[in-house]
């Protein structure tokens, strides 16, 4: 990891932003992650194994960097010994006939999955055969991390639950391959970057609100495959659609399928393969995902509210926009529905030459602060180099990290 900045500009723009937003709650942003920090160390000094790392990229702030490297198993026993620490049971599972045939699934969909739930079983002494994979599939890794991190003292942390907002675009013309994923909400929370080099699967940078945990909000891996989300929230009824209960049959939340994805898929065909494969669905708010890859391939990936088929919206063109309207509607009517949408559209139109003007539509097109929401980080990868850019709001889009493989 490589962090580009003047130091001065750091300086006068994070003052500025401190004196706003952190003061009043400075005692828990010096001491969220505390309880963290003490678990991983006890971990890795019991273990003998350097499985998690972890570092603040920034002093008293919420922007954080996670390492997670070695096996799956390894890395689902160290989640285990964690989720102990916090006294998190591991709940036995109900239905044996139901969970064999999740664990079936996933010996086809995504094998190293099971690897890093038999390590977390193993943890509690448990085999996978009697954990309860619906209640890891989602409920355990969300609530471990909510505790652990002090979610719920955040003062502002409910409104990302309910965030109409978010966006992803995408560009390519043979020389230029970016693609960006804006997470816009509630300032006030924790937020990570995880970089993942684990057996069995690609190595993959995602940004994450839930460190290790299967979801993500946007990300790479190291075969220039990049996935970002942005809710599906209008029409009304596609808001609606979650959340939902597990199916009766075997299947895996849209974020978590987003995550396996990138683990082991390497272009947007793939991608489209692996979920035409599988049932999904949706715990919480429902997404909808822009897919872009080193090819020049992208897509805006949905889901028919009656079939849970996936619906594909391929590029046209140099570039490709999404926001928070269903593409469902059709174009025009998305348009019309979303100003954000609707310029980002007529600035890429003018032409994207470089990176600077790509960056001048990301930036056309985030949260301004009087809508009660606000630009949290923005991420733009060059899938051509394989180097992801992130420009949390601290820095106010003046200064960036880079990440790469």
């Amino acid at each position: 990891m490589k962090a580009f900045w003047l130091s001065g500009l750091v300086v006068v723009v994070f003052g500025c932003s401190q004196s706003e937003r952190v003061d009043p709650w400075s005692e828990l942003y010096a001491h969220y992650d505390d309880d963290f920090k003490t678990i991983l160390a006890n971990i890795t000094q019991k273990t003998g194994k350097e499985i998690i790392t972890y570092e603040n990229l920034l002093p008293d702030t919420l922007t954080n960097k996670i390492n997670v490297k070695g096996s799956q198993y390894d890395l689902g026993y160290q989640v285990g010994l964690i989720g102990q620490a916090l006294g998190h049971e591991l709940p036995i599972a109900p239905d044996k006939e139901r969970n064999q045939a999740i664990i079936d699934m996933y010996s086809v969909i995504h094998p190293p999955y099971l690897e890093k739930v038999r390590g977390l079983a193993a943890s509690y002494g448990r085999q996978i055969e009697d954990t309860d994979l619906i209640v890891l599939e989602y409920i355990y890794p969300r609530y471990l991390f909510w505790e652990l991190f002090r979610y719920r003292e955040f003062p502002s942390f409910e409104e990302i639950f309910n965030s109409r907002e978010c966006s992803a675009t995408s560009f390519y013309n043979g020389d230029l391959n970016f693609a960006n994923k804006q997470m816009d909400g509630a300032l006030e929370f924790p937020r990570f970057v995880v970089q993942a080099d684990l057996e069995g699967v690609h190595r993959v940078i995602t940004n994450t609100v839930y460190p290790i945990a299967h979801a993500m909000n946007d990300g790479m891996n190291d075969k220039g495959l990049f996935i970002g989300f942005a809710a599906n929230a209008s029409p009304e009824e596609f808001w609606e659609w979650g959340p939902q209960e597990y199916p009766d049959i075997p299947a895996i939340s849209h974020t978590h399928a987003a995550r396996i994805a990138l683990e082991k898929c390497s272009n947007v065909a793939e991608v489209v393969a692996f979920f035409q494969s599988i049932r999904i669905y949706v715990p919480d708010r429902l997404r909808h995902f822009l897919i872009a890859d080193a090819q020049g391939a992208s897509i805006i990936l949905e889901w028919d509210l009656e079939t849970f088929e996936p619906i594909v919206f391929e590029r046209e063109g140099l570039y490709q926009v999404m926001t928070n309207t269903s593409m469902q509607i059709g174009f025009d009517e998305v348009v019309k529905d979303c100003w954000r949408f609707s310029k980002a559209n007529e600035l890429f139109s003018q032409g994207v030459s470089n990176y600077e003007e790509y960056f001048e539509v990301v930036g056309a097109i985030q949260i301004p602060p009087e809508l009660m929401a606000e630009t949290i980080w923005s991420t733009v990868v060059d899938l051509h180099k394989l180097e992801m850019r992130v420009y949390p709001w601290e820095l106010q889009n003046q200064a960036f990290y880079t990440f790469s493989f």
